[in-house]
């Protein structure tokens, strides 16, 4: 939460000790990164930024992949706008033309 001062953006899971039954119904639906399905019902909610950590070497790996295959290169559901060490911003897009929304929300694992 310290962190949304830099952003200012409302953040999904809230700010307080409790947890709405909206962050818990899209905690289980997005398990890690998200998929097409996962983007879709984060736009749905008005979501307009992600914030991803990747520390370890396994997480880099995924989110190298990930990027590689949701990114403007991609399918086009994210860009990424900021880096600093082991923390990525991505903004949401529409999707390139022709993307599937059929991919599995909890592959990503992360």
């Amino acid at each position: 939460m310290y962190h949304s001062t830099l952003h200012w953006k409302p953040i999904a899971n809230g700010f307080s000790g409790y947890e709405a039954q909206s962050h818990a119904d899209l905690a289980q639906s997005i398990q890690g990164l998200p998929e097409a399905p996962g983007f879709a019902r984060l736009r749905q909610l008005g979501i307009s930024h992600l914030l991803v950590r990747g520390r370890s070497q396994r997480r880099a790996k995924l989110l190298a992949r990930w990027e590689r295959e949701y990114g403007p290169q991609g399918k086009g559901w994210m860009e990424p706008v900021y880096e600093e060490r082991a923390i990525r911003v991505y903004r949401l897009t529409a999707p390139s033309e022709g993307a599937s929304s059929s991919s599995n929300p909890n592959r990503s694992g992360l």
